[in-house]
């Protein structure tokens, strides 16, 4: 594949077609490893990581700060995002390949972020257990960019929704609310986090381990029958949410990968929404 050819149309992309292009110079991949139980991902990049690629920090470069009703990991605003990429050395006119250790969970969060920056970027499929290429154990450190990418002012609003949109976009257009957390959070058998156990009433439980095998992510035909379980009526709005709106991403990475597309990512997720004792929750299957 030569430096000018274009990356696959699908949000995902192979070990064996990123081994193809990842040396190229207008190719560069983010390692976005992030661990739920507190260890430390640039811990799993320095025991090995895809050549040349740059470590991310999900909490440092992804996420913001804000109220309660906006979850544990609110998105930073554009241009502070951009901004916190340029320091690491990502600017604009490059393609993005990112990836984690966990079928793409969390780089679907770097991956929405820049997506909705209209930034030419992938997923690694199957995550960095799929790579079959070379592996380096040096940081790889880039100079500042002082080309970075361009961002509005704001996230835009037919991609992300409030705490306060939710019951609104619910209540007057009746949206399904897909829960990506595992069955037993979304149920309230187990709540490692969140104030409260138990999950968002009318959501419905769609882990997102479903959605992956031990490849990767399920054929594109396969996740569609998936999603159209769920989703029987595709006129009415589909709100992707999790703990703190970062597995919520692979929901939606999910959606574009299956062709069907659309959602909105709740940003504050269930740790939003239970922020408030006054919102109801729901232990019920919905």
């Amino acid at each position: 594949m030569s430096a000018s050819s274009a990356l696959p149309t699908s949000p995902m992309i192979s070990s064996e077609e990123l081994l193809e292009i990842y040396q190229l110079e207008d190719v560069l991949v983010l390692d976005s490893r992030w661990y739920l139980d507190g260890r430390k991902g640039i811990d799993s990049y320095r025991k090995g990581h895809i050549p040349g690629a740059i470590f991310v920090d999900v909490e440092t470069v992804c996420t913001g700060s804000g109220g309660p009703s906006r979850g544990r990991h609110p998105l930073k605003s554009p241009k502070d995002f951009v901004a916190a990429l340029a320091s690491i050395g990502v600017g604009s006119g490059i393609r993005i390949v990112c990836y984690d250790d966990q079928f793409g969970s969390i780089a679907a969060r770097l991956w929405w972020m820049l997506d909705q920056l209209s930034v030419d970027v992938k997923v690694l499929d199957g995550g960095f257990q799929a790579w079959r290429g070379p592996v380096e154990l040096n940081d790889t450190v880039l100079d500042p960019s002082t080309n970075p990418i361009s961002a509005p002012d704001s996230w835009p609003s037919e991609a992300l929704v409030s705490t306060a949109d939710v019951s609104r976009i619910s209540r007057s257009k009746g949206a399904y609310i897909l829960d990506a957390r595992a069955r037993d959070r979304y149920l309230g058998h187990f709540e490692p986090i969140d104030r409260v156990p138990g999950h968002i009433p009318t959501a419905k439980s769609f882990p997102w381990t479903t959605m992956v095998d031990r490849d990767g992510f399920l054929p594109p035909n396969e996740l569609r029958q998936l999603f159209n379980g769920v989703l029987k009526d595709p006129s009415k709005p589909v709100i992707c949410s999790c703990g703190s709106g970062i597995t919520a991403c692979h929901l939606l990475l999910g959606l574009r990968h299956s062709g069907i597309g659309g959602g909105f990512l709740y940003e504050g997720s269930y740790s939003g929404w239970s922020s408030d004792p006054k919102r109801p929750i729901c232990v019920e299957e919905c």
